[in-house]
């Protein structure tokens, strides 16, 4: 998580550095244009593409694995729904885990921006941060949380789709695993293509 964290610093501190020099210090627009970058685009995005290289390709692979080595079918002998063993805390859990890693990330670009933009040109911080705060409306904040929440619906569902369908032998299971990831990733471009196209209706 902290490199993340730090990754997300880097991207908020590029986008501040590059708004100044364009901008000047117009800390307001500023502000505006670093909330529409990270809170309604980035942010989301970047989080989503985090989890599917490493939790899309892990449920996958898990999945097809115990489908492959029949774990799934005892399950069903024992009387016990795999939809709701398996896959239903999987989707629970990607779509929670998605929602708080984009907010995570989100603040981490923006306090972390900040503080690596303050130390390189001459802003000041807890001003800054006022006014960009002060610029979220509720409209950023429900676009934020559609997007997180579609993109965690996409990438579970995806993920346990191509997990639990494998069949054949072992080597399936990496084949499985690839088309899941770039299946989740088309989708999920393709998702915030639309909902960016929807709300700027």
């Amino acid at each position: 998580m902290g490199k993340f964290a730090l990754i997300a610093a880097f991207i908020g501190c590029v986008i501040i550095t590059q708004l100044t020099n364009m901008l000047g210090l117009n800390t307001v627009l500023i502000g505006k244009i670093l909330l529409w970058t990270v809170i309604r685009e980035l942010g989301p995005l970047f989080a989503a593409i985090l989890v599917i290289s490493r939790s899309c390709a892990a449920v996958t692979s898990e999945l097809a694995a115990m489908k492959i080595n029949g774990e799934i079918e005892v399950l069903k002998l024992l009387g016990i729904n795999p939809l709701k063993y398996l896959v239903a805390p999987r989707v629970a859990g990607i779509i929670v885990s998605l929602f708080l890693l984009t907010a995570y990330l989100q603040m981490a670009a923006i306090v972390g921006g900040l503080l690596l933009a303050t130390a390189l040109i001459d802003m000041s911080f807890l001003w800054s941060l006022n006014t960009i705060l002060g610029s979220v409306s509720l409209s950023d904040i429900a676009q934020s949380l559609i997007k997180s929440l579609t993109f965690g619906t996409i990438i579970s569902v995806v993920a346990c789709f191509h997990g639990i369908s494998v069949h054949g032998s072992i080597t399936e299971i990496p084949k499985s695993t690839i088309k899941s990831v770039m299946r989740c990733l088309m989708l999920v471009f393709l998702a915030n293509g639309f909902l960016t196209y929807m709300a700027y209706l």
